[in-house]
């Protein structure tokens, strides 16, 4: 839908950008495009902050594919599930057991004898989605999202839509996600249920994960991290889904490029896990300086 999220230059190229997201994370630079996503005002994909602080601190990574359109130039864990569908018109999320297998294999696998597990996402529309399955759900629920002016009417006009297929306004939170969620849902709630140290790296969309997985697992409290721009703009809303969420001050203006300083102004806000990226770099000692320079540096390879 054109104007309900700031991912991608137009809404041709948003059905690109988690691949090329997940490019960045893993190879540092874009594959799939000659430049890295950014939004209509040109400004760049988180996904810039959280690769940069990876490097900083040697996190490892690893990318799943949970309803990508495009298949990523980078080594990932493919899973055949394809893009949910639009609530609007169709349940969503038809494969939402064999996505939530999928994550309980690659937690009982992959990510055995890991203290800490940070799940991130790259979704766009996604705050759109949150909305709707929290809604659905019966919280009374405004999201966040990547856009300094919230687009409101587009965001309601898509639960509405939903709500007139389903002709219900209220579901159990597994039929909500299987009618309106998406597929990085179902994969994390399985990922959830089979780990311990699970910290869930986003704002809205992360939250309603959280508030999902202590009503369908009974797990509840998980940590959310998100950066501080998220919960300025709806503290209120996210702190209610999802009680154990904390917020970092991502130093932006520190940097040398207009187009990241646009952040400090209140766009774009959070993704690709960017606020727990900095997070991670912050705890290890690392300072504002020196993240952003590292930021910077990675930003100026990728641009002309």
């Amino acid at each position: 839908m054109p104007g309900i999220t700031a991912a991608g230059p137009n809404p041709g190229a948003t059905y690109l950008t988690p691949t090329v997201d997940s490019e960045i994370v893993v190879a540092g630079s874009p594959l799939s495009i000659d430049v890295p996503p950014a939004t209509p005002d040109g400004i760049p994909t988180p996904a810039i902050f959280t690769r940069a602080c990876l490097d900083l601190t040697g996190t490892r990574r690893l990318v799943v594919d949970a309803g990508l359109s495009d298949t990523p130039k980078v080594p990932h864990l493919h899973t055949g599930l394809g893009t949910a569908g639009d609530p609007r018109l169709k349940p969503a999320c038809p494969k939402f057991q064999e996505a939530f297998a999928y994550g309980r294999y690659i937690a009982s696998t992959l990510l055995r004898g890991y203290s800490n597990i940070y799940l991130a996402e790259s979704v766009p529309g996604g705050t759109t989605t949150a909305m709707t399955v929290l809604r659905l759900c019966g919280l009374d629920f405004r999201s966040s999202s990547s856009m300094p002016d919230d687009p409101t009417e587009l965001k309601e006009s898509v639960y509405n839509d939903t709500v007139s297929r389903i002709a219900r306004k209220t579901l159990s939170p597994g039929d909500a996600v299987k009618e309106a969620g998406d597929y990085m849902m179902c994969v994390a709630l399985g990922i959830i249920s089979e780990s311990d140290g699970v910290i869930l790296a986003g704002g809205t969309q992360m939250a309603c994960v959280s508030y999902l997985a202590s009503r369908i697992l009974d797990r509840h409290g998980l940590p959310v991290i998100t950066t501080s721009w998220v919960l300025q703009h709806r503290y209120q809303d996210i702190a209610r889904v999802a009680g154990n969420v904390q917020g970092v001050d991502v130093r932006a203006d520190l940097s040398r490029h207009p187009g990241i300083r646009k952040y400090s102004e209140g766009h774009v806000r959070e993704g690709v896990g960017m606020g727990a990226a900095y997070f991670i770099a912050k705890s290890s000692g690392l300072s504002d300086l020196e993240i952003m320079e590292e930021v910077d540096t990675l930003y100026s390879s990728m641009v002309p």
